[in-house]
Parts: structure tokens; sequence; C-alpha cells
């Protein structure tokens, strides 16, 4: 290798080395400021859990909550009405679709049409559970409800006057139909003795009775039990005028 040559290789070789050292500073500096940008990160991080651990409240207390949505309109609030705490839930055109509240002691749920109409309500009154159907001008039509152990079902016209009645009343099932006065006219039971088809005049009173009944003996004052073929006819005094067999 000529002189020449040897100086060209050595000018490389140079050239190389001071390469090699800017790669090396280079990598140097990128990981010096990776790890400063970790250790940032890291503290950023968590000093804000810890600030949100500290600042969160454990407890709020107010009167009224009011939530909107992303438009600014009411969609759910709650508060404190004239009889009690309420939760109301309201639809795009600020209609109450659902409501929970406590009015007085008695907790109620109640369900709205897009009209705004109550269509279902849920309650306990005392320790009496009521539900409650309505029709579209918010007319109450169904009523269930058990006092103690005796479940009833209620129909309802559309004046709101009571003109069925289903349930059973000591472990008897029955069934009354109304006039248009609410007033009792047609009775149906199943008792111990039998079935028994009731049928009133328009002050209540009995009139005429098919299947088991008991009959009081004016001579005696004994009780006739009557069988499930029986029928039996009363006068406006609830006296017999007539029975066969």
């Amino acid at each position: 290798m000529t002189e020449s040559e040897l100086l060209e290789l050595g000018k490389r070789l140079e050239r190389v080395e001071r390469s090699v050292r800017r790669y090396r500073a280079a990598l140097g500096i990128a990981g010096l400021l990776l790890a400063v940008g970790l250790l940032i990160t890291a503290g950023f991080f968590a000093t804000g859990h810890a600030r949100a651990a500290t600042s969160a409240p454990a407890q709020i207390v107010a009167q009224n909550f009011v939530l909107v949505d992303a438009n600014g309109r009411t969609r759910a609030e709650l508060g404190f009405g004239p009889r009690g705490p309420v939760l109301g839930l309201y639809d795009k055109a600020g209609n109450t679709r659902a409501a929970l509240g406590i009015a007085g002691d008695v907790p109620v749920l109640g369900l709205y049409d897009k009209a705004g109409k109550p269509r279902v309500t849920l309650k306990i009154a005392g320790d009496v559970p009521v539900l409650g159907l309505y029709d579209k001008a918010g007319k109450p039509r169904v009523t269930l409800k058990i006092a103690g152990d005796a479940p009833g079902l209620w129909l309802c016209d559309k004046a709101g006057n009571t003109r069925a009645a289903l349930g059973i009343v000591d472990g008897a099932p029955g069934l009354v139909l109304y006039d248009k006065a609410g007033k009792a006219r047609v009775g149906l039971w199943v008792g111990d003795d039998g079935p028994t088809l009731q049928l009133y005049d328009k002050a209540e009173k009995i009139r005429a009775v098919l299947g088991t009944t008991e009959l009081e003996k004016t001579a005696t004052g004994s009780t006739e039990i009557r069988a499930e073929s029986s029928l039996v006819l009363f006068n406006q005094r609830g006296r017999v005028l007539w029975k066969a067999p």
C-alpha cells in the first residue's frame, strides 16, 4: 500500500470516528430527554390522582339537582315537592315520563305517556300495595291491590265509577258487577258450601239467589243451608217470596 493510500485510509477512519461520536452524543441526549419526560409524566399523573382523591367530596348536600342534556334541556330533576322528595325524568319535549317520590309516608312511582298523562302508578298506602292503570285521559280504569291476605281487582268506566270487582275474601273468590251509579247489581261467589249467584236491586238489596245460601226460619230462628240447585226470591224487605226446590 502506498503512502498516499495510507493517508486516504486515515482520513476515512477519522470521518467514521467523528460520525460515531456524533451518533453516540445524539443517543445520549435523546435518552436523557426521554427519561426526563417519563419522570414529568409520572409526576403529573400521580399529582392528578392524588388531587382528585383528596378533592372528591365524600358527601354532597343540596336541596335540588338538575340534569341537562347536550342541548341544555332538563332531562332529570331531583328535589323536594310539596309533600316530599321527588325524582322526575323528562323526555326531549320536556314532558314528565317517570316520577318517583314520597307523598307524606306513601312511596309512589308514576309512569306517563308522551302527552304527560299518568298511565301507571304504583304505591304502598300503609301496608297495602296498589297498582293503578289509567286511560289516555288520565282517568283510573284498573286498580289492583292486596289488603291483608285479600287480593282485589277493580275495573272502572270512563267516568271513574267502579263497574266490576274481582277478589278473594276469607278464602272465597268473588265477582261483583256494578251499574253506572256504582251500585252492586250482581254478585258471584264460591264459598265452602258451594257457588252462589246473587241479584240486587237499585238499593243494593238482595232480590234473588241461585245456589247455596243461608235462610233464617222465622218460626224457629234456625238457619237453613240451601243447596246449589236452589233458587230463592226476596221482596224489598228481604223476606222470601218464593223458593225452589
